[in-house]
């Protein structure tokens, strides 16, 4: 008689099962013992040829399973043992310690399991409680002792609120309020804030405030100190501030004359681009620099050098424009002109010129418009895309695109809700402007510049 032995490990929930196969004519039968009991019967003397056997569903422990299996017409026999442990599942819980360290930042998180074992998390600590000081997803693998599967579980760490200040712009600022059609607005953080935000200028609340997403600030009249202060519901961190006062530019009469002879759509897909034809007339006796700054979308280039009494002709410099919404027509362009003269750089004048483009695109219930925000921008390495569709009766789903100028395909975000944000990763790309397209039922329905810097 020969004996055989072998080992398997099991989870509880699962089945045991023995599957042998023999002979026509031998018979077998299987005992079985838990832990260190005595072998019972639990398969009587049965004829084969094969052996099968189910334990259904057996409870925690150390089990053997012996299996006798003899020739009637030799009354030769063998024995063969499995011996199976079946360990609980594993599972584990992660939990926030609530008394978040503000600064500097460290948030304390402790791992439990239901059985003994090992705890490694995803940012290469390892026990059942470690001290993080970022925030962001963080995930845990719990292994039991001696067993071979684990179980995971991920936790969600609030941002210091440090980390979003960067946003708000510092130093100083100057513009001309009760510009006809300007439009200027700081741009909030994506993240929600459970403790609340608050814009302040010289001290005094200036905006409603509270929990959740910071809306962006519109600047009108306001002159003085202004900063944001954040909370995420465990620490508060308020910016610098940003000194705002008007120009004494505002004032001043460009002596420009924009000539506007026509508009073309250059390109339709995959994105929106318009031709500009037309040019700029200069009656400054030295030379200046024209910025262009539009809300409504972007102007390539961005500027315009213009000698002394010169004339700046668009089509020569390939002046182009992207709009942010094709479907909105009319045009802001807000320019800032700068003398040149002996080493003087001084800002003399603002404006803004508005002119119609052709009408490319409507919108409609069944596939709505968007509107796209892009921080940070310009980006180096990663950004996040906060978008809303609007006017529209129903959101079955879209796509955000990202191409280059010259229309190729770069990389590709499904949405599966009317409002929320995705990140682009455009570290491995090389600086330039690139352009986001927002896709609904296969219908374009906004576009966005971003600009990739070094």
């Amino acid at each position: 008689m020969r004996n055989y032995y072998r080992f398997f490990k099991y989870y509880s929930g699962k089945d045991i099962s023995i599957s042998i196969l023999t002979s026509a004519n031998e018979k077998y039968r299987i005992e079985r013992k838990k832990n260190n009991g005595n072998y019972t019967e639990v398969q009587p003397w049965t004829i084969g040829p094969d052996i099968d056997y189910t334990d259904s569903n057996p409870e925690v422990g150390s089990y053997s399973y012996k299996v006798e299996y003899r020739d009637p017409e030799t009354t030769c026999s063998e024995i063969q043992v499995f011996h199976s442990i079946v360990h609980p599942t594993p599972s584990v819980t992660v939990q926030m310690d609530q008394n978040i360290q503000c600064s500097p930042y460290a948030v304390n998180l402790t791992a439990t399991g239901n059985q003994s074992g090992t705890y490694t998390w995803s940012n290469g600590m390892s026990g059942s409680s470690i001290t993080v000081n970022y925030g962001g997803r963080h995930q845990v693998w719990f292994q039991p002792d001696g067993a071979e599967c684990q179980a995971t579980q991920i936790i969600d760490v609030p941002k210091s609120p440090e980390k979003y200040t960067w946003i708000f712009p510092t130093g100083c600022f100057e513009y001309c309020p009760n510009r006809k059609d300007t439009n200027i607005k700081i741009i909030g953080p994506i993240p929600y804030f459970n403790g609340g935000y608050a814009y302040d200028l010289n001290g005094t609340p200036v905006s409603a405030a509270g929990a959740g997403i910071v809306p962006p600030f519109q600047i009108t009249a306001q002159q003085g100190a202004l900063n944001l202060s954040l909370d995420n519901g465990h620490c508060a961190v308020t910016t610098d501030d940003l000194d705002l006062s008007t120009s004494e530019a505002c004032q001043r009469d460009c002596e420009l004359d924009f000539k506007l002879e026509k508009v073309e759509v250059l390109q339709k897909d995959p994105f929106v681009v318009f031709a500009i034809d037309g040019g700029i007339q200069s009656y400054y006796s030295f030379a200046v620099s024209v910025d262009f700054y539009s809300p409504d979308g972007t102007f390539s280039p961005g500027s315009a050098y213009i000698p002394a009494n010169g004339y700046y002709d668009f089509a020569a410099h390939n002046l182009t424009y992207i709009p942010n919404d094709p479907s909105n027509t009319t045009v802001n362009l807000e320019y800032t002109v700068t003398m040149h003269d002996r080493g003087n750089h001084e800002i003399i004048c603002s404006d803004v010129f508005q002119f119609q483009t052709p009408a490319i695109q409507q919108t409609n219930q069944e596939h709505g418009s968007v509107e796209m925000s892009v921080t940070p921008n310009p980006v180096q390495t990663t950004t996040e895309v906060r978008y809303i569709v609007e006017n529209i009766s129903r959101f079955n789903g879209g796509v955000i695109e990202l191409y280059s100028l010259s229309g190729n395909l770069i990389q590709t975000r499904k949405v599966d809700v009317a409002e929320g944000t995705q990140t682009f990763d455009l570290s491995g790309l090389a600086s330039g402007t690139f352009v986001l397209v927002f896709y609904h039922q296969g219908t374009r329905i906004g576009q966005q510049i971003v600009v990739k810097k070094q």
